[in-house]
């Protein structure tokens, strides 16, 4: 978790230094795309360590719903604390059909990860988890396109 915080705290510097050079750069948009990434790593991580360690199926929930927040803020927009932390909503007809391919992936892993989280004590089914990392890999290289 303190990775993702310093990765969160260095692109916070770029958007900074990106919008004193040019403010119409969509430096927040950019970060929140590439946060996305990073985010359905953790949430493979999470559901892969249940029952292991500290993972629970709240913690996963939680993760989920960061997730599906910025996804959100991502299609239709977000006004930030300050106009350089906006994010404009999407409007670019290839952004729009990316994204489309985004939410179709995230539509096959969440059940898994929903099912996953219900299950305190760790894995039921090997084929579970197998399921559970080629979903999670088709929406890593869908949002890799979109970032």
């Amino acid at each position: 978790e303190s990775l993702l915080v310093s990765a969160d705290d260095l692109v916070s510097f770029y958007v900074d230094a990106a919008w004193e050079n040019n403010e119409n750069v969509n430096g927040t948009r950019i970060l929140s795309a590439a946060r996305q990434l990073t985010l359905i790593e953790k949430l493979t991580k999470e559901a892969v360590c249940l029952g292991f360690s500290n993972i629970t199926g709240a913690w996963i929930s939680g993760t989920v719903a960061e997730y599906e927040t910025m996804k959100e803020y991502l299609l239709n927009g977000f006004t930030g604390s300050e106009r350089k932390y906006d994010i404009k909503a999407a409007d670019e007809e290839t952004i729009l059909a990316q994204m489309a391919i985004v939410s179709s992936a995230w539509d096959a892993l969440k059940p898994l990860i929903a099912s996953i989280a219900n299950e305190e004590d760790g894995w039921s089914d090997s084929h579970h988890l197998k399921d559970v990392v080629w979903a999670s890999d088709q929406l890593l290289k869908a949002m890799d396109i979109a970032v």
